[in-house]
């Protein structure tokens, strides 16, 4: 199911991917969050308690490094880590400077 959402099968068009998410393991949901972000250039909510810490640290990284630059991420940080919320504190910081 997780190959044909991301392949864009026409069978498989308007499936609510947040029902299914929660019968997905860490890795499939990954791949369905970053194909909507790509998509939207924007956090899907609804699907980020289903992601994993890697997936949030590599959307820290990527948006740090320039890859999403319309990401609001102030709707990330009640989801990350203590050391992926310094990472982006610092990156602000350096930034106004």
């Amino acid at each position: 199911i997780v190959d044909k959402i991301l392949n864009d099968d026409p069978d498989f068009k308007g499936v609510n991917v947040t029902a299914i998410m929660p019968f997905l393991d860490d890795e499939d949901c990954d791949k369905i969050f970053l194909k909507k972000l790509q998509e939207n250039d924007d956090v899907a909510l609804e699907l980020i308690n289903f992601v994993s810490e890697d997936c949030l640290t590599y959307l820290v990284d990527a948006y740090i490094e320039g890859k999403y630059p319309n990401l609001d991420v102030d709707k990330l940080y009640p989801f990350l880590d203590g050391d992926d919320v310094k990472k982006l504190f610092y990156f602000e910081l350096r930034k106004n400077k």
